[in-house]
C-alpha cells in the first residue's frame, strides 16, 4: 500500500464531518443515514499529517440534506466532494434494519448475513 492518505479515508472522514453537521438538528425519534458520497482527491497528503475538514450544508430537499466537504492540509486543498444524507424516523430505521437482517437475534449466523450469503452461493 502506498504511504499516502487514501481516498477511502477521505470518503470516511467526509461522511463523518457531514454527520456532525446533521446531528444537532435531529429531533427526538429521528436519525440520519448516508445515501451518497462523492469525493475527488486533488493532492496527496502523507499518513499521519493533520488535515482540516470543512462541511457545510448547501441544500435541503424534503428530508434530504446535502453537504459540501473540503479537506485541507494547511492551505492546500487535498480533496472535496458532496455527501447526501436522509433523515428518517427511528421506526423507519428499525424497519430497514429488519429488512437488511431478517434473522437478527435468531442465533442463525450472528447478524444473519452469513446465512443469506450461503444461500446465494448454492
Amino acid at each position: 500500500m502506498h504511504p499516502f492518505y487514501s481516498t477511502y479515508w477521505l470518503t470516511y472522514h467526509s461522511e463523518y464531518v457531514s454527520r456532525l453537521v446533521l446531528e444537532p438538528h435531529l429531533d427526538y425519534g429521528e436519525d440520519g443515514i448516508g445515501t451518497g458520497v462523492f469525493v475527488r482527491h486533488h493532492n496527496p497528503a502523507g499518513i499521519g499529517q493533520e488535515l482540516r475538514f470543512i462541511a457545510e450544508c448547501t441544500r435541503l430537499h424534503g428530508n434530504y440534506l446535502f453537504c459540501e466537504v473540503k479537506a485541507f492540509q494547511g492551505e492546500r486543498l487535498i480533496g472535496e466532494g458532496e455527501v447526501h444524507q436522509v433523515v428518517l424516523s427511528s421506526d423507519k430505521l428499525k424497519e430497514l434494519h429488519r429488512r437488511a437482517y431478517p434473522d437478527w437475534g435468531s442465533g442463525a449466523g450472528g447478524w444473519g448475513i452469513e446465512d443469506h450469503l450461503w444461500e446465494l452461493k448454492k
